[in-house]
């Protein structure tokens, strides 16, 4: 299945920001269809909104994919200590060309289901629609919660499916 997941993003990663962020007529057309007209730039604010502009702690987002999202954000937290994971090596290449030249910031290949943090060592975990790729779910759950201090923010966006197409709901949770 890990392969699967891996080649999926292989063949797309060349038309991936553009369909994500609906650069052209083509992918607006394409979210329309297939996404029920999911607009993940307004997700992808909302989710971002939960961090606050003056963030200095230590924050964890997974799955970074290309960061097409998150570069802004992720590039004015000077006083931040951001780490970005991804499975898949392809989308983290593509993020450190994004995020490489900031010192603050330093992205890694990962499984978030066998995270290589210590307990309690993050401030914040950022997820923005990476759990449904997740082959263990629950034990992907269970590292994040070991690594998020307590008191510190989960921050996630997730698909859901059998509600009328794929709807997004939002999480801030305090630990």
């Amino acid at each position: 299945m890990a392969d699967k997941i891996q080649n999926a993003y292989e063949t797309s990663k060349n038309i991936y920001d553009d369909v994500l962020t609906q650069r052209n007529i083509f992918s607006k057309l394409y979210i329309k269809l297939f996404w029920s007209g999911t607009d993940d730039n307004d997700i992808a604010r909302k989710v971002l909104s939960y961090v606050p502009d003056d963030f200095s702690g230590k924050l964890l987002d997974v799955l970074v994919g290309t960061a097409v999202f998150t570069e802004n954000k992720w590039s004015s937290l000077k006083n931040a200590h951001i780490t970005c994971i991804d499975y898949s090596m392809d989308m983290l290449e593509q993020a450190r060309k994004r995020l490489g030249s900031h010192a603050h910031i330093k992205c890694i290949q990962g499984d978030v289901g066998n995270l290589q943090m210590e307990n309690e060592s993050v401030d914040t975990v950022v997820s923005m629609n990476g759990f449904h790729v997740f082959l263990d779910k629950q034990k992907a759950f269970h590292e994040i919660w070991r690594v998020l201090k307590p008191g510190g923010d989960f921050i996630a966006c997730f698909y859901i499916r059998g509600k009328g197409g794929f709807l997004h709901r939002f999480r801030r949770r305090k630990s």
